[in-house]
Formats: structure tokens, sequence, C-alpha cells
């Protein structure tokens, strides 16, 4: 999945640094995606409001439990005040935004068993920090196994 992330955004807009057993595991490979979507596109948006090259980090490292991903960008940097709001439903600081991105992300993170931080400085930049509990992939056993 990380791949397609790269694919997708190219060198120019998305540095990835990914440990090749960090993957590894059972998860919605579709919501999953859809959530580093999300925290890609604001890490870009940012970088561009503040006037700086657009590119974004994805580091992807094994964890304890699973793995750990973190989205990473030098853009403009969230307030303090709104950290503590941003997952919320419906809080926006963008003019034409709904406000629901990143309470998805935080739904999908959460659905996985997993949790997601924020740390950011105004001017400097914001990360975002998901750990998730990867579990291997179950065998999925069918009404004929063991016939003969």
């Amino acid at each position: 999945m990380l791949g397609e992330l790269a694919q997708l955004y190219g060198p120019e807009c998305l540095q990835l640094e990914s440990s090749s057993t960090a993957e590894s595991g059972w998860f919605d490979h579709d919501a999953l995606r859809r959530a580093l979507i999300n925290l890609i596109d604001n890490g870009l948006e940012a970088c561009e409001e503040a006037g700086k090259p657009k590119k974004v980090q994805l580091i992807s490292t094994p964890s304890e439990s699973g793995v750990q991903l973190v989205v990473m960008d030098n853009g403009t940097g969230i307030p303090e005040d709104h950290q503590t709001r941003i997952f919320e439903p419906d809080f926006t600081t963008k003019s034409g935004g709904m406000g629901l991105g990143l309470a998805i992300v935080e739904n999908i993170i959460i659905g996985h068993g997993g949790h997601i931080k924020v740390e950011s400085e105004v001017g400097h930049g914001t990360q975002f920090t998901i750990t998730l509990p990867l579990t291997p992939g179950a065998g999925r056993q069918s009404s004929r196994d063991g016939e003969q």
C-alpha cells in the first residue's frame, strides 16, 4: 500500500521511508489508504500555505504491537488551541472545509484498534503519529474444508 502512495504522489511530493516488514498483517487496505491520503493532502496544502516546497514525509516502522506510521510536513503548523479539537466532526479552519477529514481519519485508526496523535508547531509543521496493532491475516475456511 505504501508503494501505491509513493507512485500516486511521486518523489517530488512524498518522501517514503519504510521497513519491509512494517505493513505486514491484516488491515482494511482501502480505509487505511484513505486515511493516509487525507493526512498527506493536508500536509501538502499546509506546505503550500506556508510558501514552502510541497513535500510530505511518510515513515513506516515496526512497533512492539504492529506498525507505526508517521506523516509529517514543514507547513503552517496547527495552533495549540486547535490541536485538541482537530479530530472533532465539523471543526475546520478552512473556508471550504467541512471538518470531516480528520474525524474520519481518527475513526479509521480507532476502527483498526490503533491510535493517532498530533504534534505541531505554528510555522514549523505538523507530525501525525499512527500506531496500529497489525495482526496476521486469518486464513478463510470454507464449508468444504475437511471434505474429501
